[in-house]
């Protein structure tokens, strides 16, 4: 296709945002999952993206994606499928913000590093062929595009369907798993963690025996488990609870640093009947523990973005401070590179005995609105980072199907944009019927403003 000329022409499908950039599909989506490549989605697992000429161009500007990326991953001569399903959303404005606001800006992109294969032949063969047999594996393996789950064997297939390789757990698995295809978050990252050039297979699994256990396998390209990670500990709380394992693993990303750096993995663990939430940052080679910040109350959601520049990307997390002097809705923001200690009371004393404060960059509170104020807390339901901009939509309720108010932040964590959804303004008319709100027409640009003031970001140790 030609490159636009106007910078706000849209670019529909995976097709015309690779030729907009030069590059493969494959390469495309890779930059997306690995270099914050400005994607927009319509709802369904079908579809269609979209971004615009100028958004690509600023993204092109700003990134530091090595020719080195892109040259080893042109060696994929596979053809790859473009998205076509769906019309396009609209941009900008009220709309924009609320559709938007509703779908986390980072799906799990499908990197095209090529994997070695095992190839049939006796050693008179492989001797009589070389290095060309080594080249003809090279082109023939494909990349692991996602998992399926049959009883207790996941098994890894590429992008025609094809088994790449099967692994079968002892233990079993429990029969939770959905009957489709596993391609991304909540169970399944295909990434490369350990900077070895070629991408492994994250995949979150519960044993039959204990569905709330669930804990975090890492597979190698060839299928062979290299590690596991078994979430949480017995940790005492500020008045003498004990919260003993099990965890359950909710969310996991791959970080990846400046080199000579190698990547890390961050999950998010909650207690399995309580409030405590375990952040956990992994050496992606062994699974080793590196750092770990405890928080009063769910974080559910992770995002990963450099918001400052330096190369180095900040972890961001959602969910509630459900502690008797917050009870509100939450972001933190970490370096990745210093996770560490307890969230703390308005007095600054940590929620946990034994841990010291912790290491949040930022701390950001949400104010709650009347649509609320009959619940024990609001929540962060969703967390998406695109284009310079941070969405958070915080639910006024204690789950996510609460009616939610969307806020946009940039990356300094200033308000840009606040949004009373429809769900939120049926609620506050409910409430005016009820006699719980005057009955006054409502100045919905006066209450958004309202909101966009009240919250509150404090700045942290980190």
């Amino acid at each position: 296709m030609s490159t636009p000329t106007s910078p706000d022409a849209e670019l529909s499908g995976w097709k015309e945002i690779a030729g907009y950039l030069g590059v493969s599909i494959r390469t495309a989506q890779a930059f997306e999952q690995q270099h914050a490549l400005p994607i927009h989605r319509m709802p369904g697992t079908k579809g269609r993206v979209w971004t615009t000429a100028d958004e690509l161009a600023e993204w092109k500007r700003a990134s530091n994606v090595s020719m080195a990326h892109r040259a080893g991953d042109e060696l994929d001569t596979r053809a790859a499928g473009d998205d076509t399903g769906g019309s396009h959303p609209p941009s900008g404005g009220a709309v924009g913000l609320q559709q938007a606001a509703g779908y986390p800006a980072s799906r799990i992109g499908r990197r095209s590093l090529l994997r070695y294969g095992v190839v049939a032949g006796g050693a008179l063969g492989l001797a009589g062929m070389g290095s060309g047999l080594a080249r003809l594996r090279f082109k023939e393996n494909a990349p692991v595009a996602g998992l399926r789950v049959e009883g207790s064997t996941v098994i890894a297939v590429a992008r025609d369907g094809g088994e790449l390789w099967r692994h079968t757990f002892e233990d079993g698995l429990a029969d939770s798993y959905p009957t489709t295809e596993l391609s991304g978050p909540p169970d399944c990252l295909i990434a490369d963690v350990d900077g070895d050039g070629r991408d492994e297979v994250l995949f979150r699994r519960a044993a039959a025996t204990c569905s709330n256990c669930r804990r975090l396998a890492c597979f190698d390209a060839f299928g062979k488990v290299m590690w596991e990670f078994v979430p949480g500990k017995t940790v005492t709380d500020d008045i003498g609870r004990d919260f003993t394992r099990p965890y359950y693993v909710l969310q996991f990303r791959a970080v990846h640093g400046r080199p000579p750096a190698l990547p890390r993995v961050v999950v998010n663990s909650v207690h399995y009947l309580s409030f405590p939430t375990q952040v956990a940052v992994l050496d992606g080679r062994t699974g080793r523990l590196l750092s770990e910040y405890w928080h009063r109350g769910h974080l559910k959601q992770i995002a990963v973005a450099d918001l400052d520049g330096d190369g180095e990307p900040e972890i961001l997390l959602a969910g509630v401070n459900d502690a008797v002097d917050r009870k509100q809705a939450t972001l933190v923001v970490f370096d990745h590179r210093n996770v560490r200690g307890a969230s703390c009371n308005t007095k600054g004393e940590p929620h946990f005995q034994g841990m010291s404060r912790g290491t949040e960059k930022k701390i950001v509170f949400f104010p709650r609105t009347p649509a609320s104020a009959d619940q024990e807390f609001n929540l962060a339901g969703s967390l998406g980072v695109r284009s310079e901009r941070i969405l958070v939509t915080v639910s006024e309720g204690t789950n996510e199907s609460a009616p939610p108010v969307a806020y946009e932040f940039d990356y300094s964590l200033h308000v840009t944009n606040t949004l009373l959804t429809a769900e939120l303004v049926h609620r506050y008319r409910e409430l005016q019927q009820a006699g719980k709100l005057p009955k006054a027409p409502l100045d919905l640009l006066a209450i958004e403003k309202a909101l966009g003031n009240a919250v509150e970001v404090i700045s942290g140790k980190g």
